[in-house]
């Protein structure tokens, strides 16, 4: 598959596939050397449960039962040990998802959420993420809310 970024560079991406047909290694190769290399593994269920990129940034993923993303991290590898940064819990009402919570593990204390709107036929219709969160009046230049 190849993809051109927005200068013009073309990225070649190469997979490998385990027996089950899923995705196990993704190499992107920029004209013949190999730009980056993502590793992911799922556990027993089948469940997409980690990335690991050049075997430095990782992503984790935890599931309930009927298959839908509860938490997930992203993290860098420090020299021996492996420090989380980004954690965010997942939140479902009748299987849709309606929050999403970035969080930080060592109070659990919430920073971030961001909440969806469904309409009676489970459409999504609205995604409300305050710190993206813009208002408009008449005929007024676009206000966002800083960060």
């Amino acid at each position: 598959m190849v993809i051109r970024d927005v200068i013009g560079r073309s990225d070649n991406w190469d997979f490998e596939f385990d027996d089950k047909g899923r995705p196990i290694i993704e190499r992107c190769k920029r004209d013949t050397a190999v730009w980056l290399t993502n590793v992911l593994s799922y556990d027993k269920r089948g469940n997409f449960i980690k990335q690991v990129r050049d075997g430095y940034w990782e992503w984790h993923f935890k599931y309930n039962k009927k298959g839908k993303v509860t938490e997930s991290n992203e993290c860098i590898k420090y020299n021996d040990s492996t420090r989380c940064f980004k954690f965010t819990k997942y939140r479902y009402t009748k299987d849709l998802l309606n929050v999403e919570i970035n969080y930080d593990p060592q109070t659990d204390t919430a920073w971030k959420e961001i909440t969806y709107t469904y309409d009676n036929q489970s459409n999504l219709v609205q995604i409300l993420d305050p710190i993206k969160w813009t208002s408009k009046t008449n005929d007024e230049p676009v206000k966002s809310t800083p960060e």
